[in-house]
């Protein structure tokens, strides 16, 4: 029993180890709006090119979701892309406002100094 207790501590030091010895992390933020007819919509983000989440709106109507998005990027140029998934009314919208990168108000096309 104590070497399984000796064990666990060990792989979750070396786990909070790996976790702060990346520096690369970036935090993107922003709310999602939305309203519709029928059924709440659905919608995708990409991190340059690479698909981060896919999901149904998780509010309410009339409300916003704080997405919130953990990646490793590298310095340079990025692009994040919010993509609404086609949906049986004209009528829902889906908008994304308020982004942010590591807190700081930014635009989709940003840049890791």
């Amino acid at each position: 029993m104590h070497v399984l207790i000796a064990l666990v501590i060990q792989v979750f030091t070396k786990v909070a180890e790996v976790m702060q010895s990346s520096d690369n992390t970036t935090v993107i933020e922003f709310d999602v709006y939305a309203v519709w007819y029928k059924t709440a919509p659905a919608y995708r983000i990409y991190v340059d090119g690479q698909l981060m989440t896919e999901r149904t709106f998780l509010g309410t109507e009339g409300e916003f979701y704080k997405e919130r998005i953990s990646v490793d990027l590298t310095p340079g140029e990025h692009v994040c892309v919010f993509e609404k998934l086609p949906t049986n009314s004209v009528e829902d919208r889906l908008t994304m406002a308020n982004f942010k990168v590591n807190g700081n108000p930014d635009k989709p096309n940003f840049t890791i100094e």
